[in-house]
């Protein structure tokens, strides 16, 4: 009486293992089904938009990189020179990677200009990058 106690207990665990495993399996099988066949596979145009946001993301960084070159305006100094017996005025600008730099009021934009155009440059890539792809997308409609 024992022994088919035992038996029964094993076939019945069995059972239940077998009905975990095959469950198991439809669940799998039925949330790969749903899955669109464009998640799963890669076309063209996916792979074409991530080339186009990783270009947009390359412009977005060296933009940023342009404004965090840009020198930072610590102070202004007005002494008197004998030299040129004026008052001479004086910027000091924080260069970052170079220290502090001292510019007369007179060189100040000379000496922003190359920084200023960098700026400037990496703002109109992203704007020219930004009416292609504007310009592109009303096409493909």
């Amino acid at each position: 009486m024992v022994s088919q106690l035992n038996s029964r207990k094993t076939t019945l665990i069995r059972l239940s293992l077998m009905c975990l495993l095959a469950s198991a399996v439809v669940l799998i099988v039925v949330t790969i089904a749903k899955r669109p066949l464009a998640a799963s596979l890669p076309t063209h145009g996916a792979a074409q938009s991530a080339q186009v946001a990783a270009r947009y993301q390359d412009l977005l960084r060296s933009r940023d990189q342009a404004r965090r070159a840009v020198p930072r305006k610590i102070s202004q100094e007005v002494y008197y020179s004998p030299e040129v017996k004026k008052n001479v005025v004086t910027v000091r600008y924080l260069v970052p990677g170079k220290g502090e730099i001292l510019v007369a009021a007179t060189d100040e934009a000379v000496f922003l200009k190359p920084y200023q155009d960098a700026l400037d440059a990496a703002e109109k890539a992203i704007a020219d990058f930004q009416g292609a792809e504007a310009n592109a997308n009303s096409s493909k409609e």
